[in-house]
């Protein structure tokens, strides 16, 4: 059995294609996801509005209506049979009971804990441990995220981390060893278990 951090935005949950959609809908901006090749790339279109554009998105109905990534929901299931699965989001702290819900429809009972670190935190939000301080805390032997910079930290402290390939991680090029870029569930569950054998 292994303890495995799991990210839930663009890793467990289709959220950029919910926000696309929001933005579409709700603003008449219409953007194409393989263009994003910026981590922060709302920042980079939106400047000083883009945390505000986040926060509408957050509270909207849209939210609610995210999608998981497509296969995570059998992934995961048979990756709860075998080892602890621990979600570790970037989601802001009063996210917590919208995120369970959420899990606990896609997802029941395949997770032990859920911690949100509120990763880009408004000026007077409370702010969480970084991820790769929680996963190091937490001893995770396992990481998926979509965050290279989040994945370069946690890999430094031994952790092996499956990056999930999006357009905002592409160009990067990887060299450290503990990373391993995935493309699906199907993949982020053979490298799990071809490790524990």
């Amino acid at each position: 059995m292994v303890r495995i951090h799991v990210d839930v935005d663009d890793t467990l949950a289709d959220t950029t294609t919910m926000i696309l959609h929001y933005l579409k809908i709700k603003h008449n901006i219409i953007l194409d996801r393989t263009k994003l090749v910026y981590p922060n790339y709302l920042d980079v279109l939106f400047k000083s509005y883009s945390t505000r554009i986040v926060r509408d998105f957050e509270n909207s109905e849209f939210h609610k209506e995210i999608a998981p990534l497509q296969n995570s929901i059998e992934m995961i299931r048979k990756l709860a049979e075998k080892h602890e699965l621990i979600i570790i989001s970037g989601r802001r702290l009063d996210l917590k009971e919208k995120t369970i819900d959420w899990l606990s429809k896609f997802f029941p009972k395949c997770f032990k804990d859920v911690h949100l670190v509120n990763h880009f935190p408004n000026e007077g939000e409370e702010r969480g441990l970084p991820k790769d301080e929680l996963c190091k805390k937490l001893n995770c032997d396992f990481s998926i995220d979509d965050d290279v910079n989040v994945a370069l930290k946690i890999a430094s402290y031994g952790i092996k981390v499956l990056l999930m390939n999006q357009p905002w991680n592409a160009s990067y090029e990887i060299k450290e060893s503990n990373i391993t870029r995935v493309n699906n569930w199907e993949e982020i569950y053979k490298a799990i278990e071809n490790n524990n054998k």
